[in-house]
């Protein structure tokens, strides 16, 4: 009965877990406001990374931005720019927002402008999580 018990809760913990690592579990990032800065040879973007609703919390949250920039109006030839920001942790259903520049040296931001690539991080359980040790959740204790 006490072995029953044991899968039970390992269950339930797998559940909430891999809850974390599905798709619509997965910390979203928007552009939401971008362009160049009048009177300087910068382009400014805002991002916003919002975490979803659920057990998660996600640490080490990091966002790719890829910006496109050419000498001239045309995106050929350009040079791809990528830049990594860092947002580090996020609460479950909180969100950030972060305004980065980048120097243009004199050359243009072709196509689109900024967009995001990547959004990588890790996630966890809230710290008022109870974590059972594994072997005994397996049931490699004493059997009753």
């Amino acid at each position: 009965m006490k072995s029953i018990f044991y899968v039970f809760i390992a269950l339930f913990i797998f559940t909430i877990l891999s809850s974390c690592a599905m798709e619509d579990s997965q910390v979203k990032g928007e552009i939401i406001e971008q362009g160049s800065v009048t009177g300087i040879d910068r382009y400014r973007y805002t991002i916003k990374v919002t975490a979803p609703d659920d057990t998660c919390n996600y640490k080490e949250v990091d966002v790719t931005v890829k910006t496109l920039i050419s000498d001239t109006s045309s995106i050929d030839p350009g040079i791809t720019l990528i830049n990594k920001h860092a947002f580090g942790e996020l609460d479950r259903s909180s969100s950030k927002t972060e305004t980065f520049e980048i120097v243009l040296n004199g050359r243009n931001v072709a196509g689109a402008g900024a967009s995001i690539s990547n959004i990588n991080g890790k996630y966890s359980l809230p710290e008022n999580c109870i974590i059972i040790d594994y072997a005994e959740l397996i049931g490699l204790g004493s059997s009753d």
